[in-house]
């Protein structure tokens, strides 16, 4: 047995494991963990066979596991060296079609239904291509870093130094390929931040704020829901000296958000604990000139990174998330000032999580202005598809 069909074995091993309860690089950390034997290159490939599996979500039925494996290698575009003998090991009459366009390779698999890959993909906002959207998780999404201000030379420096693919995209903005070790060539959260270039779009609505932010002398921002705190940050490098306030649910996601944030110079004015399903009340005085509301969602724009998504969703999440942000919204408004912008962000592609909350923000807070909103295209730039909104009261 070649060291291929190896890897497919230890592949489907961990693919009938496998029920979409955890995420699947935890599972296959756990599956390496108890297979010390495996050395760098066997934990890569079987990870890619595994994730190349995953992207075709439910776009295929009554086909083995190993069918499958192979339909993924030709369909997704791997590296040739892992490519190559796959094939070989799996279906070799196809290495020839290796080189033709993805239309043509369909046009020879008519068991593959791209519009079962995509959960719901009927409900996805009008302004995303749906076909365009649909196979672009074939391809694994490039990792995206923003340069901290005054850093780009450093930057620049560095990575020529290290003889690194990258690419400028914009002002701040840099891609890389996936497997880029990044935590080995730069100073992360001090010098740059790892953040996809969709959710970097996000400065453009903040930088709306800056004029207005540089009449007041204190510019109390509340990131409601701040998670990782990478719109903090974000927020802090647009806007500059802000009374910043972060909160979330979580206790644990908090204390690493402090940590994060003072790793990156960012000294919160206050950290909060704060479940905003519910009413939360600040004193009567206290109101702020920008809310981020950076909301929970399916995470749909960026299934591309969590291929097993595709398969293991449920369409009973989008209301349940729809949900959750409409009381998030309403508990959060209320503490915003008169002339003060509100900021809604998801990184989902459904209409109910984006444009249906739109209107429900405007419903249910008439003083409420949309200045603008726009789905971020991402899957043209191999990057994350998400969604903004911003208001002034």
């Amino acid at each position: 047995m070649s060291r291929y069909h190896s890897y497919i074995n230890a592949a489907i091993t961990v693919i009938k494991a496998y029920d979409g309860k955890v995420p699947l690089s935890r599972t296959l950390t756990l599956f390496f963990a108890g297979r010390k034997q495996m050395g760098s290159k066997d934990r890569k490939t079987v990870s890619t066979i595994v994730y190349s599996y995953m992207r075709l979500g439910k776009a295929i039925s009554g086909a083995t596991v190993e069918e499958r494996i192979a339909i993924a290698c030709l369909l997704c575009p791997l590296v040739e060296a892992v490519q190559l003998p796959l094939l070989l090991a799996l279906k070799p009459d196809w290495i020839q079609l290796i080189g033709l366009p993805l239309s043509e390779k369909l046009s020879l698999l008519p068991g593959v239904n791209g519009e079962h890959l995509f959960p719901a993909i009927q409900l996805v906002s009008e302004a995303i291509d749906p076909t365009d959207f649909i196979w672009s998780h074939l391809c694994q999404p490039l990792v995206y870093i923003r340069v901290r201000p005054s850093c780009h030379s450093t930057i620049t420096n560095q990575l020529n130094q290290a003889q690194t693919d990258y690419q400028w995209l914009g002002e701040n903005c840099v891609s890389l390929p996936p497997t880029t070790p990044i935590d080995r060539l730069l100073t992360i959260d001090r010098q740059v931040v790892i953040q996809d270039y969709s959710s970097q779009q996000v400065a453009t609505f903040l930088a709306e704020l800056i004029p207005i932010k540089n009449k007041q002398k204190n510019y109390a921002v509340w990131d409601c829901c701040a998670a990782s705190g990478g719109k903090s940050i974000l927020a802090v490098d647009v806007l500059g000296a802000i009374e910043l306030t972060v909160s979330d649910i979580r206790e644990k996601i908090l204390s690493n958000l402090v940590q994060r944030l003072h790793h990156a110079g960012v000294r919160p004015h206050e950290v909060l604990l704060v479940d905003l399903s519910k009413p939360y009340y600040f004193p009567q005085s206290k109101k702020f000139d920008l809310i981020i509301c950076d909301a929970p969602c399916t995470g749909s724009g960026t299934w591309g990174r969590t291929p097993e998504r595709l398969q293991y969703f449920n369409e009973s999440e989008i209301a349940y998330y729809s949900q959750l942000q409409q009381s998030i919204i309403k508990h959060s408004i209320p503490h915003l000032a008169t002339g003060g912008h509100f900021l809604y962000i998801t990184c989902s592609v459904y209409q109910a999580e984006n444009e249906l909350n739109t209107a429900f923000v405007q419903e249910q807070f008439p003083t409420m202005t949309l200045v603008q909103s726009k789905v971020i295209i991402g899957y043209k730039k191999r990057a994350d598809t998400m969604y903004a909104a911003l208001f002034k009261n």
